[in-house]
Protein backbone atom coordinates (compact mmCIF):
# COMPACT_ATOMS: atom_id res chain seq x y z
CA UNK A 1 0.00 0.00 0.00
CA UNK A 2 1.37 3.04 -0.84
CA UNK A 3 1.77 5.99 1.83
CA UNK A 4 0.50 8.99 0.71
CA UNK A 5 2.27 11.59 -1.16
CA UNK A 6 3.95 14.53 1.50
CA UNK A 7 3.14 18.23 0.82
CA UNK A 8 4.61 19.34 -2.32
CA UNK A 9 7.67 22.37 -1.91
CA UNK A 10 5.90 25.46 -2.76
CA UNK A 11 8.09 27.41 -5.31
CA UNK A 12 8.50 31.16 -5.23
CA UNK A 13 6.68 33.52 -7.65
CA UNK A 14 9.31 36.04 -6.70
CA UNK A 15 11.45 35.01 -10.17
CA UNK A 16 8.55 34.65 -12.08
CA UNK A 17 7.15 37.60 -11.20
CA UNK A 18 10.24 40.05 -12.12
CA UNK A 19 10.63 37.91 -15.23
CA UNK A 20 7.39 39.04 -16.25
CA UNK A 21 7.75 42.80 -15.14
CA UNK A 22 10.99 42.75 -16.91
CA UNK A 23 8.81 41.62 -20.29
CA UNK A 24 6.31 43.87 -19.43
CA UNK A 25 9.04 46.80 -18.81
CA UNK A 26 10.78 45.74 -22.29
CA UNK A 27 7.44 45.78 -24.18
CA UNK A 28 6.43 49.28 -22.77
CA UNK A 29 7.21 51.53 -25.33
CA UNK A 30 5.52 49.37 -28.12
CA UNK A 31 2.44 48.53 -26.20
CA UNK A 32 2.19 52.64 -25.32
CA UNK A 33 2.35 53.06 -29.35
CA UNK A 34 -0.21 50.59 -30.15
CA UNK A 35 -2.00 52.02 -27.19
CA UNK A 36 -1.51 56.12 -28.85
CA UNK A 37 -2.39 54.37 -32.21
CA UNK A 38 -5.47 53.30 -31.10
CA UNK A 39 -6.41 56.24 -28.73
CA UNK A 40 -5.99 57.94 -31.78
CA UNK A 41 -8.53 56.55 -33.97
CA UNK A 42 -11.28 56.37 -31.73
CA UNK A 43 -10.80 60.26 -31.16
CA UNK A 44 -13.57 61.66 -33.17
CA UNK A 45 -11.92 63.41 -36.08
CA UNK A 46 -11.92 67.13 -37.20
CA UNK A 47 -13.73 67.42 -40.60
CA UNK A 48 -11.69 70.77 -41.49
CA UNK A 49 -8.74 68.87 -41.08
CA UNK A 50 -9.57 66.11 -42.84
CA UNK A 51 -10.49 67.77 -46.16
CA UNK A 52 -7.52 69.74 -45.59
CA UNK A 53 -5.40 66.41 -45.36
CA UNK A 54 -7.53 64.89 -48.09
CA UNK A 55 -6.52 68.35 -49.90
CA UNK A 56 -2.78 68.14 -49.59
CA UNK A 57 -2.46 64.51 -50.47
CA UNK A 58 -4.40 65.12 -53.22
CA UNK A 59 -2.01 67.91 -54.77
CA UNK A 60 1.13 66.38 -53.91
CA UNK A 61 0.19 63.02 -55.98
CA UNK A 62 -1.36 65.71 -58.73
CA UNK A 63 2.19 67.21 -58.84
CA UNK A 64 3.90 64.19 -59.40
CA UNK A 65 1.71 62.77 -62.54
CA UNK A 66 2.08 65.90 -64.11
CA UNK A 67 5.74 65.07 -64.22
CA UNK A 68 5.03 62.00 -66.48
CA UNK A 69 4.26 63.38 -70.04
CA UNK A 70 7.28 66.12 -69.19
CA UNK A 71 10.30 63.18 -68.07
CA UNK A 72 12.29 62.78 -71.63
CA UNK A 73 13.58 60.15 -73.27
CA UNK A 74 17.20 60.56 -72.91
CA UNK A 75 20.45 58.73 -74.11
CA UNK A 76 24.03 59.71 -74.20
CA UNK A 77 26.44 60.04 -71.80
CA UNK A 78 25.66 61.15 -67.91
CA UNK A 79 25.00 64.97 -66.94
CA UNK A 80 26.21 65.59 -63.54
CA UNK A 81 24.06 67.49 -61.18
CA UNK A 82 25.10 71.35 -60.13
CA UNK A 83 25.27 69.89 -56.34
CA UNK A 84 24.67 74.00 -55.55
CA UNK A 85 21.40 73.81 -56.40
CA UNK A 86 21.03 70.42 -55.20
CA UNK A 87 21.95 71.48 -51.99
CA UNK A 88 19.38 74.62 -52.15
CA UNK A 89 16.82 72.18 -52.79
CA UNK A 90 13.93 70.96 -49.64
CA UNK A 91 15.26 67.58 -49.09
CA UNK A 92 15.51 65.34 -46.22
CA UNK A 93 18.78 64.91 -44.70
CA UNK A 94 20.45 62.42 -42.42
CA UNK A 95 23.01 63.13 -39.39
CA UNK A 96 25.72 63.29 -41.53
CA UNK A 97 24.49 65.72 -44.51
CA UNK A 98 23.23 63.18 -47.02
CA UNK A 99 19.78 63.77 -49.05
CA UNK A 100 18.08 60.87 -49.44
CA UNK A 101 14.99 60.76 -52.24
CA UNK A 102 12.58 58.64 -53.04
CA UNK A 103 12.47 56.90 -56.35
CA UNK A 104 10.05 55.22 -58.79
CA UNK A 105 9.50 53.97 -62.22
CA UNK A 106 8.35 55.95 -65.33
CA UNK A 107 6.19 53.38 -66.20
CA UNK A 108 4.94 53.87 -62.81
CA UNK A 109 3.94 57.72 -62.77
CA UNK A 110 2.36 57.05 -66.40
CA UNK A 111 -0.06 54.61 -64.58
CA UNK A 112 -0.82 57.14 -61.81
CA UNK A 113 -1.09 60.15 -64.58
CA UNK A 114 -3.83 57.52 -66.35
CA UNK A 115 -5.48 56.91 -63.27
CA UNK A 116 -5.11 52.72 -63.74
CA UNK A 117 -6.48 51.06 -60.91
CA UNK A 118 -4.46 48.53 -58.78
CA UNK A 119 -0.99 47.77 -58.04
CA UNK A 120 1.57 47.91 -61.02
CA UNK A 121 1.56 43.85 -62.36
CA UNK A 122 4.84 42.64 -60.51
CA UNK A 123 7.32 42.06 -63.14
CA UNK A 124 10.48 41.69 -60.78
CA UNK A 125 11.57 45.51 -60.60
CA UNK A 126 8.29 46.73 -58.50
CA UNK A 127 11.02 47.22 -55.61
CA UNK A 128 12.48 50.43 -57.70
CA UNK A 129 9.19 52.31 -56.59
CA UNK A 130 10.24 53.19 -53.02
CA UNK A 131 6.18 54.68 -52.11
CA UNK A 132 2.85 53.83 -53.45
CA UNK A 133 0.46 56.07 -55.06
CA UNK A 134 -2.50 57.02 -52.42
CA UNK A 135 -5.34 58.05 -53.37
CA UNK A 136 -7.12 60.72 -50.88
CA UNK A 137 -10.68 60.18 -52.07
CA UNK A 138 -10.39 56.75 -51.21
CA UNK A 139 -9.41 56.60 -47.84
CA UNK A 140 -11.63 56.63 -45.21
CA UNK A 141 -11.59 59.44 -42.64
CA UNK A 142 -9.49 57.92 -39.54
CA UNK A 143 -6.40 56.91 -42.30
CA UNK A 144 -6.38 60.42 -43.45
CA UNK A 145 -3.93 61.94 -40.65
CA UNK A 146 -1.42 59.11 -41.00
CA UNK A 147 -1.57 59.49 -45.13
CA UNK A 148 -0.93 63.00 -44.82
CA UNK A 149 1.91 62.70 -42.56
CA UNK A 150 3.50 60.42 -45.12
CA UNK A 151 2.87 62.27 -47.63
CA UNK A 152 4.10 65.39 -46.23
CA UNK A 153 7.35 63.69 -45.27
CA UNK A 154 7.36 62.67 -49.29
CA UNK A 155 6.63 66.21 -50.37
CA UNK A 156 9.64 67.75 -48.28
CA UNK A 157 12.10 65.76 -50.33
CA UNK A 158 11.80 67.69 -53.49
CA UNK A 159 14.20 65.94 -55.69
CA UNK A 160 12.64 62.42 -57.24
CA UNK A 161 14.51 59.37 -58.76
CA UNK A 162 13.00 58.32 -62.17
CA UNK A 163 13.88 54.97 -63.41
CA UNK A 164 13.28 55.06 -66.99
CA UNK A 165 13.89 51.47 -68.32
CA UNK A 166 14.58 50.41 -72.08
CA UNK A 167 14.90 46.88 -71.16
CA UNK A 168 14.39 45.35 -68.14
CA UNK A 169 13.75 41.32 -68.27
CA UNK A 170 13.21 39.62 -64.94
CA UNK A 171 15.45 36.17 -64.52
CA UNK A 172 13.85 33.28 -64.75
CA UNK A 173 14.27 29.65 -64.29
CA UNK A 174 12.46 27.26 -67.11
CA UNK A 175 12.46 23.70 -66.41
CA UNK A 176 15.94 23.76 -64.97
CA UNK A 177 17.79 26.13 -67.14
CA UNK A 178 18.64 29.65 -65.84
CA UNK A 179 17.77 32.52 -68.04
CA UNK A 180 19.96 35.70 -67.15
CA UNK A 181 17.66 38.78 -66.30
CA UNK A 182 19.17 42.16 -67.79
CA UNK A 183 18.17 46.07 -66.64
CA UNK A 184 18.75 48.93 -69.12
CA UNK A 185 17.29 52.06 -69.27
CA UNK A 186 18.59 55.72 -67.38
CA UNK A 187 18.54 57.31 -63.96
CA UNK A 188 17.08 60.93 -63.92
CA UNK A 189 16.79 62.96 -60.91
CA UNK A 190 13.48 65.13 -61.21
CA UNK A 191 12.64 68.67 -59.64
CA UNK A 192 9.06 67.83 -58.29
CA UNK A 193 8.35 71.56 -58.35
CA UNK A 194 9.45 73.15 -61.31
CA UNK A 195 9.36 69.38 -63.72
CA UNK A 196 13.26 70.06 -64.81
CA UNK A 197 15.60 67.18 -65.49
CA UNK A 198 18.49 68.13 -62.69
CA UNK A 199 20.65 65.43 -63.95
CA UNK A 200 21.17 62.07 -65.63
CA UNK A 201 22.47 58.88 -65.96
CA UNK A 202 22.70 55.54 -67.50
CA UNK A 203 22.05 52.67 -65.71
CA UNK A 204 22.28 48.43 -66.32
CA UNK A 205 23.19 45.68 -64.47
CA UNK A 206 22.33 41.91 -65.42
CA UNK A 207 22.38 38.69 -63.69
CA UNK A 208 25.46 36.67 -62.07
CA UNK A 209 26.83 34.16 -64.09
CA UNK A 210 25.91 31.66 -61.33
CA UNK A 211 23.60 31.82 -58.70
CA UNK A 212 24.04 29.68 -55.56
CA UNK A 213 20.35 28.20 -54.54
CA UNK A 214 19.15 26.43 -51.40
CA UNK A 215 21.37 25.57 -48.70
CA UNK A 216 21.04 26.16 -45.11
CA UNK A 217 21.58 29.65 -45.49
CA UNK A 218 20.20 30.41 -48.27
CA UNK A 219 16.61 28.31 -48.06
CA UNK A 220 14.86 30.56 -51.05
CA UNK A 221 14.12 28.79 -53.80
CA UNK A 222 15.49 29.18 -57.25
CA UNK A 223 13.11 31.99 -58.82
CA UNK A 224 13.91 33.80 -55.32
CA UNK A 225 17.23 33.36 -55.53
CA UNK A 226 17.62 34.44 -59.41
CA UNK A 227 15.45 37.51 -58.69
CA UNK A 228 17.51 38.45 -55.55
CA UNK A 229 20.69 38.62 -57.32
CA UNK A 230 19.71 41.20 -60.10
CA UNK A 231 18.33 43.15 -57.54
CA UNK A 232 21.42 43.06 -55.70
CA UNK A 233 23.37 44.07 -59.19
CA UNK A 234 20.91 46.77 -60.00
CA UNK A 235 21.26 48.31 -56.16
CA UNK A 236 25.22 48.35 -56.71
CA UNK A 237 24.65 49.87 -60.27
CA UNK A 238 22.35 52.31 -59.29
CA UNK A 239 24.36 53.51 -56.28
CA UNK A 240 27.27 53.64 -58.81
CA UNK A 241 25.74 55.77 -61.32
CA UNK A 242 24.12 57.89 -58.71
CA UNK A 243 27.66 59.26 -57.48
CA UNK A 244 28.93 59.78 -60.79
CA UNK A 245 26.48 62.35 -61.52
CA UNK A 246 25.83 63.57 -57.86
CA UNK A 247 27.83 63.35 -54.45
CA UNK A 248 24.96 64.89 -52.44
CA UNK A 249 21.75 62.46 -53.65
CA UNK A 250 21.29 58.83 -52.08
CA UNK A 251 18.70 56.79 -52.97
CA UNK A 252 16.81 56.01 -49.32
CA UNK A 253 13.19 55.91 -48.54
CA UNK A 254 13.40 52.66 -49.79
CA UNK A 255 15.48 50.10 -47.23
CA UNK A 256 16.83 48.08 -50.27
CA UNK A 257 17.97 50.65 -51.98
CA UNK A 258 20.91 53.16 -51.52
CA UNK A 259 24.54 52.65 -49.26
Amino acid sequence: MNSPPGPQKQQSSVPTFLVIGGLALLGLPCFACILGVFVLRMMPTDPAAVAAGRGEIAAYYTRLTALAPNIPDLSGPAVPCADDIIRAGHTQQDGTGRTYIPSVRFQTLQRWAAHTPGDPPADGFEWLDSFAYVDAAALTDGDVADARYRTNTLAQQRYLAVFRAGIARAPQVVGGNFENGLFIGRLLIIDTVTGQTMCHTPVAAQSSESVSVGGLLNPDDADDAVGADLRDQLQRAATDALRTISAQLFLGTSPTIGR
